[in-house]
Parts: C-alpha cells; sequence; structure tokens
C-alpha cells in the first residue's frame, strides 16, 4: 500500500485526522450517503503491529 505523509493532503483532510486523533472517535467518509472509508486512530502499540506487517 501507497503511504503519504498528513502534510501531502489538503489543508480540510488534515483537520479531519487531527480532530479524529485529538477525540480518538471514528471517522466516517461517505459517497452518495453510503460508507466508503473510515479513519481511525491507531494505539501506538498495534500501529508498530501494523507497520511490521505491511511491510515484509
Amino acid at each position: 500500500m501507497k503511504q503519504i505523509t498528513l502534510a501531502e493532503l489538503p489543508e480540510l483532510v488534515q483537520n479531519l485526522i487531527n480532530q479524529t486523533l485529538k477525540t480518538g472517535k471514528l471517522l466516517t467518509i461517505t459517497q452518495n450517503g453510503i460508507p466508503f472509508a473510515a479513519i481511525s486512530p491507531i494505539q501506538k502499540k498495534s500501529l508498530l503491529q501494523t507497520f511490521l506487517l505491511s511491510n515484509p
């Protein structure tokens, strides 16, 4: 999977992600009223596991 930095995203998306990190709440993105994607904060411990599993 491709990785990008937060700075590469539009300011609105950066703000929404930062808000998700602050609140710990899931952010659901919809298309035509149907859930399309979700952004969720990652616990530091699981972040390491996720990185190790996605980069063999």
